[in-house]
């Protein structure tokens, strides 16, 4: 776990957002601010809420039956998941629920086949 994510983790559990900052300053991790909310943005607000990462609002509709279909996989109520729009993942989705990850996304077939293609 990264230390944007220590971080986040605590914020997302009630800590003092003026407390954590001021004591970020003090060790001098603010670079880390922008990572942190990127982080708190893709994490649901309830904790067995599902989130659908895309790369665009037109993918919701072009994958609606696969996300349907992951949704259920994970046991996560496809009705209460929210939608993260990141344009990082280049196309397809990625559907996080109870700690599970089922990803489908342009970006990590990519990664893959480069990976594999420099072995």
């Amino acid at each position: 776990m990264s230390l944007a994510s220590n971080y986040a983790a605590l914020l997302s559990k009630g800590a003092d957002v003026e407390k954590t900052l001021a004591y970020m300053k003090h060790r001098g991790h603010l670079s880390l601010v922008s990572q942190i909310v990127r982080i708190l943005k893709r994490e649901p607000a309830e904790a067995n809420a599902a989130t659908v990462l895309l790369a665009k609002e037109s993918d919701g509709k072009k994958y609606s039956a696969a996300i349907r279909e992951a949704l259920a996989k994970l046991g996560a109520d496809a009705a209460r998941a929210r939608t993260v729009i990141d344009e990082r993942v280049v196309g397809g989705y990625q559907v996080r629920a109870g700690g599970k990850t089922l990803d489908h996304t342009f970006r990590s077939a990519l990664v893959s086949i480069y990976q594999n293609a420099t072995r």
